[in-house]
């Protein structure tokens, strides 16, 4: 297991940031009442922080990433390792429908994050900066009000940043998900990370 990646790191934020702007016209056409729902279950103050930002990511990173990556890919590629971890993490957040799929989509990045960096700080970091978003989102603007698109006011502008979003999105799991879970190289004095097998 490598302690943490640093560079990978600042990519996940950067990638399950870019998925919450592709997917937000995806899930503003599901009912205003979901989003209610969420900033219900979610609550306010300092113990929502605490379970929200910490707990959850760290319980969800090591069930989901640390435990269920890990013995899966016992029997499964780090593809199908990593589908099927983020398939069950969306599940676990059902019935709310937008979550499921935001789940589904950032779980795909985190699981291989895992993958690549063998390290359970990074995806956990990476997951509690993006419910920190979240929740900050929440706070500051409402469950209705907040969407990137309301933000930006001008469609010309968001569609350009969409489109950007996207691009990153797509073409940087390219090249992870084509490394078939093989550490990417990056420059490092820390000794380099095993084998996925020897996980």
């Amino acid at each position: 297991m490598k302690w943490y990646c640093a560079p990978m790191t600042l990519l996940g934020i950067v990638l399950v940031t870019a998925v919450g702007v592709v997917l937000e016209p995806l899930l503003r056409l599901f009912p205003a009442h979901y989003f209610d729902d969420i900033a219900r279950a979610v609550g306010t103050g300092g113990g929502a922080i605490m379970i929200s930002v910490v707990l959850a990511p760290l319980i969800e990173e090591v069930v989901f990433r640390w435990l269920g990556i890990r013995l899966l890919l016992r029997w499964l590629s780090p593809f199908w390792a990593v589908m099927v971890t983020s398939a069950a993490f969306g599940l676990v957040h059902f019935p709310n429908l937008p979550q499921v799929v935001n789940a589904l989509a950032c779980g795909i990045v985190l699981g291989y994050v895992f993958v690549v960096t063998r390290s359970l700080l990074s995806v956990v970091v990476i997951h509690s900066a993006n419910n920190a978003l979240a929740y900050l989102s929440l706070a500051v603007v409402g469950p209705s009000g907040g969407d990137l698109r309301t933000m930006i006011g001008n469609e010309v502008v968001y569609w350009i940043v969409w489109a950007a979003c996207a691009a990153l999105l797509v073409g940087s799991m390219t090249v992870i998900i084509k490394s078939n879970g093989q550490k990417i190289q990056i420059p490092s004095s820390s000794s380099p990370s095993p084998h996925p097998d020897e996980l």
